[in-house]
């Protein structure tokens, strides 16, 4: 009896503190959404910066002219790839910071922290359109194997350099 007792008190003591605690975490939540997401905003923009600064070593641009201009497509992918590789690390932080904090049942009357999910959630999530993936894997497989298989294009690269520089186009 004096073990139920106590056990029973210890639930009643837990759930008040983690009843008053559930703000304090979703505000801690909303800050190091916006932290999370500041960083990786910045690292995207510092890969950006290192696609626009780096042209491709006239190799590859030999061993991708040997493909056809249709190629073209399946290169800007590649070339998407290499940017969120490029951020991968601050993308997986934000993007477990906010999943944790959807995990919470009282975001749903945190109207500040829902708005700064739904403002954040599309900006994570806008990847390459399905048009340009449909476009992709509908052209031959060996264009992507082959451009999978250079080791420069696994960095960023200055797309429209080598698209003028392989194709003209």
């Amino acid at each position: 009896m004096m073990k139920l007792f106590i056990f029973s008190t210890f639930l009643f003591f837990a759930s008040n503190v983690v009843a008053g605690s559930n703000s304090t975490i979703l505000d801690f939540g909303y800050e190091l959404l916006q932290q999370r997401y500041s960083q990786f905003s910045n690292k995207m923009t510092q890969c950006d910066d290192l696609a626009r600064s780096t042209v491709l070593a006239e190799d590859t641009v030999l061993q991708l002219k040997t493909l056809p201009s249709e190629a073209a497509l399946v290169l800007a992918a590649v070339n998407h790839k290499s940017l969120q590789r490029c951020a991968l690390y601050e993308y997986s932080e934000v993007l477990r910071t906010l999943v944790s904090i959807e995990s919470h049942s009282e975001l749903a009357t945190n109207s500040r922290l829902r708005d700064e999910i739904d403002r954040i959630r599309p900006l994570l999530v806008a990847d390459m359109s399905l048009f340009i993936e449909k476009e992709v894997t509908e052209l031959p497989e060996e264009y992507l194997s082959q451009l999978q298989s250079i080791d420069e294009l696994k960095s960023p690269f200055n797309l429209i350099d080598a698209v003028d520089r392989v194709w003209g186009l």
